[in-house]
């Protein structure tokens, strides 16, 4: 997990008036080869033209806008495709209550916030899918709060598919070499649904 703090954003707004080093110039370790205001542009966001907000007084747009220039810009240091960023109080140095300041990072789309269509708390974003690009079920456990929410990729979906229409009492999947037991509860929040899978217990066996 990555840490942004208000002292960053002021090391972001030196950069984009032309003082600072921006990582030393390579982007911090980020994979990113595109041009930073070519790619805030893309993502329809403003270039900063003003002092940095203070986090308390940013708005979800905002947070969007900061954090994305802070991998763009390199402030921010090797930063990959699913990692999880996340705001510290100003005033305690601490992380905030929650899923509160935390964000998720998209080399497609960029900084994004919790998804919110299940839990209201936030949950992992579902272009994130476990059994892709490495994502292991316990993938975001220490870092996401109140939920373990994670979509799965097609292929997990069509085998749980599969199994469910075989009438198995118990339903498997192989994640990266790794055996899982599933059990599904049709009554929860996403119904008959496999495009996600609540781990309250997803059991190695």
């Amino acid at each position: 997990m990555h840490t942004l703090t208000n002292e960053m954003l002021c090391e972001m707004w030196d950069i984009d008036n032309g003082n600072g080093n921006g990582g030393n110039g390579d982007n911090g370790g980020n994979d990113i080869d595109i041009d930073i205001e070519d790619k805030l542009s893309k993502m329809k966001l403003k270039s900063a033209d003003e002092d940095p907000p203070e986090f308390n007084k940013m708005s979800g747009d905002d947070m969007i806008e900061w954090t994305t220039r802070a991998v763009l810009d390199g402030v921010l240091q090797n930063v990959k495709h699913g990692d999880t960023i996340r705001w510290l109080s100003p005033t305690s140095g601490c992380p905030h209550h929650g899923n509160n300041g935390l964000m998720f990072w998209s080399d497609s789309d960029g900084a994004m916030h919790p998804y919110t269509g299940i839990d209201d708390y936030g949950s992992v974003p579902p272009c994130f899918r476990v059994g892709e690009h490495g994502f292991r079920p316990d993938h975001w456990t220490n870092t996401v709060a109140h939920n373990k929410i994670v979509f799965l990729s097609d292929d997990l979906v069509e085998s749980l598919e599969k199994q469910r229409q075989e009438n198995r009492s118990c339903l498997y999947i192989d994640i990266y070499g790794v055996s899982y037991t599933v059990h599904f509860d049709p009554s929860g929040p996403v119904g008959n649904a496999f495009h996600s899978c609540i781990l309250n217990i997803l059991i190695s066996v």
